[in-house]
């Protein structure tokens, strides 16, 4: 599949996650979510790699308004990327 315009396609992650100390379970009604990206345009993918060398351990955080589903992921429009960090850094939060 090749993706138009500045789409990122990603597949949610669902995870639990410390805060101050306290597990803060997973809420699917927050107002933001974590996906992994799984394709975009070789651009974006560029834009994104300078952040996190290995574009297949990549995560973006992004608003879940923001959000177009399709089949079991979503569409993300880069401009609604919050954060970008490594899949790494996302299992440690």
């Amino acid at each position: 599949m090749i993706i138009t315009g500045n789409y990122i396609q990603v597949k949610e992650l669902i995870k639990d996650v410390v805060v101050d100390g306290l597990i803060q379970k997973y809420d699917d009604s927050s107002p933001y979510m974590f996906g992994k990206v799984i394709n975009a345009k070789k651009e974006i993918l560029d834009d994104l790699s300078v952040l996190t060398p290995d574009i297949n351990n990549t995560v973006i955080l992004f608003s879940r308004i923001n959000k177009l589903p399709f089949l079991d992921t979503y569409f993300v429009d880069k401009q609604h990327v919050i954060a970008v960090m490594s899949m790494e850094e996302f299992n440690n939060l």
